[in-house]
């Protein structure tokens, strides 16, 4: 009995984690070396040739994830691939797969401006040095800067996002972004009103705006 009570408390605690990640979006986590890495600063651009690099930033430390293009799919890293995996300490340690490192990135989800997916890799310090590892890589709702969906919902996957759910992710965004003005420094302003912004854009997709209200605000916000 004790040790079903367990299990039950265990449950609870796991599933209470999760939802925690997922109301904590947008974030770029994993394992670094066996040291967990979590960063604070996240965004995503979409580049002229169709490909799109993914950046997260803690204190002095940054990961960079390229893959050729914006769709959702598997992405091998290594061996001359044009997909990247690079992991910089303060600019002078750079860890890149290159040619030598190996691993992959799965992007398992575009809704509106938005990622999802994991990643793994290993990368070499200048491509011949120590070998770094990261491990249980994902990220959650990083917002793409510059694009704007066109398609009325989930990018590639014919899934139509509701107007209740994009009034809803307005709400939620909002909120976020309202709270980092209150406490939050520059690139944590700066990430939220980027996640507003796309949200704001999805809402238009989803339910119109006759009166040109919600593409106003947009125009107000001060993100870059």
């Amino acid at each position: 009995m004790k040790n079903f009570f367990l299990f039950a408390i265990l449950s609870v605690l796991i599933w209470s984690c999760e939802d925690d990640i997922e109301r904590n979006t947008p974030s770029i986590q994993g394992e670094v070396n066996k040291e967990f890495f979590r960063a604070t600063d996240v965004k995503a651009n979409l580049n002229p040739d169709g490909s799109v690099t993914i950046i997260g930033t803690q204190d002095i430390r940054e990961i960079v994830l390229a893959v050729e293009e914006l769709k959702e799919g598997v992405y091998p890293l290594g061996n001359g691939d044009l997909n990247q995996a690079v992991f910089k300490y303060a600019d002078t340690l750079v860890y890149r797969t290159g040619d030598t490192g190996f691993g992959s990135i799965e992007i398992s989800r575009i809704k509106g401006a938005t990622l999802w997916g994991s990643f793994y890799f290993d990368a070499q310090l200048n491509e011949v040095g120590d070998t770094l590892n990261f491990n249980k890589g994902s990220f959650f709702g990083v917002p793409i800067s510059n694009y704007t969906p066109t398609d009325g919902g989930d990018n590639n996957t014919g899934e139509e996002v509701s107007c209740e759910e994009a009034t809803n992710a307005v709400a939620e965004t909002s909120v976020d972004y309202s709270l980092s003005l209150l406490g939050g420094d520059q690139a944590e302003i700066e990430t939220k009103c980027q996640a507003y912004k796309a949200a704001l854009t999805q809402q238009i997709t989803s339910c119109g705006d006759e009166d040109g209200a919600i593409q106003a605000l947009i125009d107000n916000l001060p993100c870059n």
